[in-house]
């Protein structure tokens, strides 16, 4: 008598269940470092573009609560910066931090300098 060598429809079942159950605890946390990764990304950008309005303030010799020139502060950034998580940035005032619109909903905030 022949034996046949395959697998059962309870042990495909097993299989499956415990290759669903690795995806459902594996997506979340993917999806959380994803945002960790564009917070980052925002945070840095916000970084650069202070530095950006502190040299042009100096350059121009620029006094606290003057406005900012957008077009002018970009001159000193070599590539303009984009949120990744399509926020729009606020370069705001001389001696003011920039602002990200995603500030409040994703944290997207310049940290203070120590």
């Amino acid at each position: 008598m022949r034996s046949r060598k395959a697998f059962t429809l309870v042990e495909i079942m097993i299989v499956v269940g415990i290759i669903g159950t690795l995806v459902a605890i594996a997506v979340p946390s993917g999806m959380k470092a994803a945002e960790e990764s564009r917070k980052t990304v925002c945070m840095n950008n916000l970084r650069q573009i202070n530095y950006a309005n502190e040299t042009w303030a100096l350059m121009n010799n620029k006094k606290q609560g003057d406005l900012i020139d957008v077009a002018e502060v970009n001159l000193f950034i070599k590539k303009i910066p984009e949120c990744p998580s399509d926020g729009v940035y606020n370069y705001g005032l001389v001696g003011e931090k920039p602002t990200c619109s995603l500030a409040a909903a994703f944290g997207h905030i310049l940290p203070p300098e120590n």
